[in-house]
C-alpha cells in the first residue's frame, strides 16, 4: 500500500524559532493513523505531533510550570505553537 509523503517539504515560517529536527520511522499503518488524526484536528502532521509531544512532556512534569498554559485554557494549538 503506497503511503503519501506528508510534511517532508513544508517551508518553515519566518516567525518560527523552530530550528531543530526530530525524525523517527513508523510503520505505514501508524503513519496512516497519525495523518488521519492530524487532519481530523485540522493540523499538519508536524504540528499535530508537536502537540502530542508537548502534552506528554507536560503530563510527565518535564516542562517548567512557567511554560504551562493558564488553568482551564482550552486553546492548546496557540499555546503549543511557541514550542
Amino acid at each position: 500500500m503506497p503511503t503519501e509523503k506528508v510534511g517532508l517539504s513544508m517551508p518553515m515560517k519566518n516567525s518560527d524559532n523552530k530550528s531543530e529536527l526530530l525524525a523517527t520511522r513508523v510503520t505505514p499503518r501508524l503513519k496512516d493513523i497519525i495523518v488521519h488524526e492530524a487532519r481530523a484536528e485540522g493540523l499538519d502532521v508536524s504540528e499535530w505531533m508537536r502537540n502530542v509531544l508537548i502534552d506528554e512532556l507536560k503530563r510527565r512534569g518535564a516542562l517548567r510550570a512557567g511554560l504551562m498554559p493558564p488553568e482551564g485554557a482550552h486553546d492548546r494549538k496557540s499555546f503549543n505553537r511557541q514550542f
